[in-house]
């Protein structure tokens, strides 16, 4: 018998104990009939559920494969219903999935246990929240057998003990959680329509190759776009630090801040570093997927330093709108193609010929449009931001409420 460290209000009296397989059933597929790929279906009438398609704690339906049910004698006890909670018990342990908005019937692959509560003692919502607390992966961690590959021993799981309260409360808690669930995924799918939009912007809005107009345009803007040389928008910045920067300001130029943790050797040695004004931008040869041969990155925080290693270019024109050219310069489908031409290939990295560089043309649009556009993409990033940080802390609260609200 025990007590939650934090309860809704209301709400009193001890929480009852039982191991799970009192207040719930266990199934799964026997190691031998595990469904082979090749008997995969790419579409169908039945569903097979496998780990895989654990996203967030909801199935996703989209990714799950197909089996012709025709062909196999399905043990009716792995057959999913609404309700059932779905435990990971080969690889990534403790993954725990709840079944819903099941529209066709499903089937688990091995590797997967299929838990249904008996309603007499549990709310499936409720165990389902339990399972995913900390409290289930503490048990896992302590008792899953195996080498590099762990298993959950169905022997092992049945014997996990689960603290509940009354029924009420339990449907209460369900609830509480289902709800901050619905939020945080509504959250996550608001951040994913922003950045596609943002995507398909960053597209749209700029001139496609061989042509000198955007597809999609503000209202009020016409005409062709301007070809300018690099070299008549910036100039190549190589002033050194003379301490007037100290290692306070020195920018991580990948995620753009101030670094308070840069190492330095000396303090001589941030004579090295290179002036790198608000607006101006730097090239870092780190080639990924996303920059095959490089990127600019642009200073949007305010003036400092940053190592040698970077090239640095600082804007020259007045009508020149930061907003803007931090979307143009960071943009691999307007910069690739130029960026192959001026760069030098090594192992890991690329390095930047500047002479080259400022050779190199670029559409650029009148300075009024620069601004609309450059405070469109500003806002649309803002507003992702923003949706990015409420679902940090609603993922904090759902946490630490995982922590403290179960015993």
């Amino acid at each position: 018998m025990a007590k939650p460290k934090i309860r809704l209000k209301g709400f009193v009296g001890e929480w009852k104990n039982m191991p799970l397989s009192q207040i719930a059933s266990m199934h799964a597929r026997i190691g031998w009939q595990n469904l082979r790929k090749d008997e995969f279906l790419s579409k169908g009438d039945y569903y097979l559920i496998t780990g895989t398609d654990f996203v967030d704690g909801v199935i996703n339906f989209k990714t799950c494969h197909y089996i012709d049910e025709e062909r196999y004698n399905l043990d009716k006890n792995i057959q999913l219903n609404n309700g059932s909670i779905l435990v990971t018990k080969d690889g990534t342990l403790g993954k725990v999935a709840y079944v819903e908005n099941l529209k066709k019937p499903a089937t688990l692959n091995a590797g997967v246990f299929n838990i249904t509560c008996k309603s007499c003692y549990i709310n499936s919502r409720f165990l389902f929240q339990y399972l995913k607390s900390p409290l289930l992966m503490n048990y896992v961690n302590s008792t899953a057998t195996g080498g590099t590959i762990k298993h959950l021993n169905q022997n092992i799981l049945i014997n996990f003990p689960v603290y509940f309260p009354a029924m009420e409360e339990q449907q209460f808690l369900g609830k509480y959680y289902h709800n901050l669930d619905s939020l945080i995924q509504s959250t996550t799918k608001r951040i994913v329509l922003l950045k596609q939009m943002k995507s398909a912007c960053l597209i749209s809005m700029f001139p496609q190759e061989g042509e000198t107009v955007p597809r999609v345009r503000f209202k009020g803007f016409e005409g062709e776009w301007e070809m300018k040389n690099f070299g008549n928008l910036y100039s190549h910045n190589v002033v050194k630090n003379d301490f007037s920067f100290g290692v306070d300001k020195v920018i991580s130029v990948a995620k753009m801040y101030y670094n308070p943790n840069a190492y330095i050797s000396d303090n001589d040695y941030l004579r090295t570093y290179n002036i790198f004004r608000l607006g101006d931008i730097a090239f870092e040869g780190n080639k990924s997927k996303d920059f095959a041969h490089g990127r600019f990155v642009e200073n949007t925080i305010g003036d400092g330093i940053v190592s040698h290693v970077f090239e640095v270019f600082s804007p020259i024109c007045s009508k020149h709108d930061i907003f803007y050219w931090k979307y143009v310069i960071n943009n691999e489908r307007l910069m690739g193609r130029i960026l192959v031409r001026c760069t030098k290939a090594t192992t890991m990295m690329t390095n930047l010929v500047a002479k080259d560089f400022l050779k190199e043309s670029i559409l650029v649009p009148s300075y009024e449009e620069q601004i609309k556009i450059g405070a469109y993409f500003h806002t649309l990033d803002k507003q992702i931001s923003l949706q990015e940080a409420r679902l940090e802390k609603l993922k904090q609260i759902k946490s630490a409420c995982l922590d403290k609200m179960f015993v």
